[in-house]
Formats: structure tokens, sequence, C-alpha cells
């Protein structure tokens, strides 16, 4: 049976005692944002479409209900402070809608946030590390869901070299550097624009001479060598010698 609870206006102060039911919750629909979209550190717009002839109130959530923001409109943007407090990684967006009787409809969306640039792990060289003629070679990992390009910079990005990942410092550009501390930037970006770097100081030191330590070790190393297999061709060679003798 109908209850009457609608007061017709006027100073007759009538009622309506025969009004009509409205058992069906509201229909909301999402027209965007779509799901997986990505964003970043912006929060997203939204907008709606929703079916209901007595519509009493909108809001939404990004927790499952934890809280809930209200709303007034059929579009609008994602409260920012709310977004920023979002981790990065999968969210759903769930819209609700209530009537005057009190039915409640909704819809959601799942999106992604990822509002952090990619993150940087300079494996080698080691800080304070020192290297002379030889350009140093360079161990990085870079990690990021949406990872777009890496490079690396001796100038504070002046000049810029891009990298897939571990590779030898340009020896052209290393040559043309002063002896002395050498920053080392390395640099990546996603490809919803986010930025990191990471960077690293070693030491350039080329002695007196310009020869390389390093290559000092290896003229001592190769000549160790070459020495022991001399010395082991006079031995097989004398020996056989003395067996004919």
């Amino acid at each position: 049976m109908d209850t009457p609870y609608t007061y017709i206006g006027g100073s007759a102060g009538s009622i309506d005692h025969f009004p009509i039911a409205d058992d069906e919750e509201p229909l909301v629909t999402i027209n965007s944002p779509s799901n997986n979209d990505l964003f970043v550190k912006n929060a997203p717009a939204f907008s709606l479409t929703i079916t209901e002839t007595y519509l009493f109130e909108m809001w939404y959530t990004l927790d499952g209900g934890l809280n809930n923001y209200t709303f007034t409109k059929f579009t609008g943007i994602i409260d920012q402070s709310v977004w920023n407090a979002m981790t990065d990684g999968i969210i759903t967006l769930t819209f609700y809608a209530s009537d005057k009787p009190g039915n409640i409809g909704s819809a959601e969306v799942s999106i992604e946030k990822d509002a952090t640039g990619p993150i940087i792990v300079i494996e080698s060289p080691s800080s304070g590390s020192e290297f002379g003629v030889n350009a140093p070679g360079f161990i990085i990992i870079v990690t990021d869901d949406h990872l777009d390009s890496i490079w690396y910079s001796l100038d504070g990005g002046v000049n810029n070299f891009t990298i897939t990942l571990n590779a030898t410092i340009d020896h052209t550009t290393w040559a043309s550097l002063p002896e002395g501390s050498i920053t080392i930037t390395f640099y990546a970006n996603d490809t919803l624009g986010n930025l990191s770097f990471e960077e690293i100081t070693i030491t350039k030191s080329i002695p007196s001479g310009g020869v390389d330590p390093t290559v000092i070790v290896v003229i001592v190393v190769v000549s160790i060598v070459a020495g022991v297999a001399v010395i082991a061709v006079i031995y097989i060679f004398m020996k056989k010698r003395a067996l004919t003798d």
C-alpha cells in the first residue's frame, strides 16, 4: 500500500494519498574515465550520466567506501588532496547516487596512478672511484612499469647520451674532460613524463706522461706471460737436444 508523503503546495495543505512508488535504484553510467586509464600527479576528471527522476545525492570513493566525497554535478574533478594521498597502482573509483526514497545505485572503474619516476640504482662505478685515460664502464638498474628512455650526462644535462642500460662512457667526451672530480648523472623517464635521476662522483687522474695505470698493469701482465712462454720454449728445446746427444 502506498504511503502518503507528498504534500501539495498551497494554503489548503492538501496531501497526495497515492504517490507513485519508486523502488528502482538510480542508473549510474561512467562516461569517463575508462578502465585502465593512466593518471599522474593531477587528479582525474570525471563525466557521468545518471538516470533518476527523484535524484537526491551523489558521491564517490577511492577506498571501497572508507571515505566518501559528495558532488553535485555530473562532471567534475576528483579532489586533488584525496588523489595526492593515494599510492601508485590500481585504484577502484566508485560513484554512487541515491534517490529520495533511499534507493542507491553505483558504478565503478579501475584506473591506474603513476606519479613517480623510474627507480635508478647505480651498481658501478662506486663513489670516489679513480679512472685514467680509459673511459669508465657502468652498470645501472632501472625499474618502472612504463619506462620510456634512459640517458646520462657528464655536465649536468648540457650534453646527454642515450643508453639502453650497461655500457661505457663516451670515449671522446671522456678524453675532453679535465682531470679532477667528475659527476655522472643518470636519467630515466616514463611514458607519462615522470623523470628521475641519480648521480655518482668519480675522479679522473692521469699520471705524468699520460700513461694510464691500467695500461701499465696490462703491459706488465703481457710481458710476464710472454717471458714465461719464451722460457718454456727454450726449456723444451734444450731438453730435446739433450736427449738426442
